[in-house]
């Protein structure tokens, strides 16, 4: 059992109520608190080795991070793991306390010499699990706080490269004295076998990149799981389903058309008629309460109702399908008010929007782009208020999910099982 998954298994064998029950002391619960620490303790070199890799694929950097800096962080860490261990073995209740403020001493210090978002959010894991065994619920509510805020970054952060990473391959090119070659106006770069290697050597490098963050990515989601079952113990409703779809344009068995730049000019790929397909990296969430949560995020519906006057017409929206893409059979036009909140604020500035606002909407060009609106960095709340296309059955009824986009994080309203016209 591995450190990121031993509190979401185990609360799913014995609940929540009994971690914490294990957490303070209660002596019919020693078993599980046992396994809870004798877990975390096993597999932390592990973690730390991995949180290191993960954190090279974030910041798209080949040296390897300050070892003085890495060593305080493991020390600290460390040290915290046995405090934890000795709490857990103690039968005195004053001087499991004690343990359990000696350990969360040492984990305060590995927070402060913490390297990454993902270090910081490990290090605040151990500080809300020491804050509830000592009968420390605000103390909690903050740890699960900075949690929240450096996973989601993280999460964010991850797609952003997986996003960029042709424009990161080019820097990384060059730095290795690889620029582009001149382009040879007497022919087009199909033709230019100069051009023709380099574009091979940069599809080579994006492909990298993307392998290392998809390979980086479920640690970020098993933080983010995690996170969602410990804040229940703090009274938190219980954490949306979170899935991870990875969609690379490279790996379909017919490459889709690809333009190529050349200099501000755009030359076709040869031979190919299809319509151009990005690579994409999203987290989709899907619902459990009246409010969809992924980390810091929250979006709440404040109504979301099928316009009377508007008749149903065939359409296609695939944003929320799986490969491959259905057509919807029919269409029709919702008002639908959102509240999209950081919580807590996050430093990075975010883009909201709709996927059905304008190019899906009924009697909208189809080559129109959704209204981007922005969450400004450090800014906790949006008020969203749109006219979307939902997909309707034959009576007229929403039977698809309704979503707002955060980033690269799709938060839905309804499951595509579960959807009504209401």
């Amino acid at each position: 059992m591995e450190a990121l998954t031993a509190v979401v298994l185990l609360v799913g064998r014995y609940g929540v109520q009994e971690l914490v029950g294990a957490l303070t002391g209660k002596a019919e619960l020693g078993r599980l608190a046992s396994e809870l620490f004798g877990a975390l303790a096993e597999s932390e070199n592990r973690i730390s080795d991995r949180l290191a890799q993960v954190e090279q694929r974030l910041s798209g950097i080949e040296d390897r991070l300050d070892e003085v800096l890495g060593q305080r962080y493991q020390a600290a860490l460390n040290a915290g793991m046995r405090s934890l261990l000795d709490a857990a073995a103690e039968v005195d209740p004053q001087r499991r306390a004690e343990e359990f403020a000696i350990a969360r001493g040492r984990f305060q210090e590995a927070t402060a010499a913490a390297r990454s978002l993902l270090e910081t959010a490990v290090a605040e894991r151990y500080l809300m699990l020491c804050a509830i065994a000592l009968g420390r619920p605000m103390a909690a509510k903050v740890a699960w706080d900075r949690i929240n805020g450096q996973v989601t970054t993280a999460a964010i952060d991850l797609g952003n490269a997986f996003r960029n990473a042709i424009s990161a391959s080019e820097m990384r090119l060059e730095e290795r004295g690889e620029a582009p070659p001149q382009p040879n106006l007497r022919r087009p770069p199909d033709k230019d076998r100069k051009h023709n290697r380099y574009q091979e050597r940069l599809d080579a490098e994006a492909a990298r990149i993307r392998a290392d963050i998809a390979d980086a990515a479920p640690l970020v989601e098993r933080l983010l799981t995690e996170a969602g079952v410990l804040g229940q113990a703090i009274g938190q409703p219980p954490p949306a389903q979170i899935r991870l779809r990875i969609t690379d344009a490279d790996a379909t068995k017919t490459p889709p058309q690809r333009a190529v730049s050349w200099r501000g000019s755009e030359w076709p790929s040869p031979g190919q008629s299809r319509p151009i397909t990005f690579p994409s990296f999203t987290w989709v969430v899907a619902p459990t309460a009246a409010s969809t949560r992924f980390g810091a995020l929250i979006a709440t519906w404040k109504r979301f109702e099928i316009l009377a006057d508007d008749e149903a017409r065939p359409g296609t929206l695939s944003y929320l399908q799986e490969p491959p893409y259905r057509p919807t059979t029919h269409i029709r036009n919702a008002r639908v008010d959102i509240t999209v909140e950081a919580d807590p604020a996050l430093p990075r500035p975010l883009s909201i929007w709709q996927p059905g606002a304008s190019g899906a909407r009924v009697g909208r060009r189809s080559d129109e782009r959704p209204r981007r609106h922005k969450l400004a960095s450090g800014d906790r709340r949006y008020e969203l208020s749109e006219v979307v296309a939902v997909p309707v059955d034959e009576h007229g009824n929403a039977t698809g999910a309704d979503a707002v986009c955060v980033d690269n994080v799709v938060l839905v309203r309804y499951s595509e099982s579960s959807a009504s016209g209401s």
